[in-house]
């Protein structure tokens, strides 16, 4: 079985909306009957409010794209965290 860190749907259209650029991006991954996306890696941390979020950089995306995202959207990318 493969564990990757992922992160839902509606986050990742965000990301989508914000670029002017077309570009070829790798489909979601469906997990429970919902589409989620690949966290490459994260590349910096932050405190907010009582939680923590993540600069976090997609598979297949380019840093245009980078964006914050608190820790408590992000339970398929623990180690991606702790690998930070």
């Amino acid at each position: 079985m493969l564990i990757r860190p992922l992160v839902p749907i509606l986050i990742q259209e965000k990301l989508k909306s914000t670029s002017s650029i077309y570009l070829v991006v790798p489909p979601p991954i469906i997990i429970n009957e919902e589409e989620e996306y690949e966290v490459k890696e994260v590349q910096k941390y932050r405190k907010q409010g009582r939680g923590m979020q993540y600069l976090v950089h997609w598979k297949g995306y380019g840093d245009e794209h980078d964006k914050w995202i608190a820790e408590s959207v992000l339970p398929h990318a623990k180690e991606t965290i702790e690998d930070y």
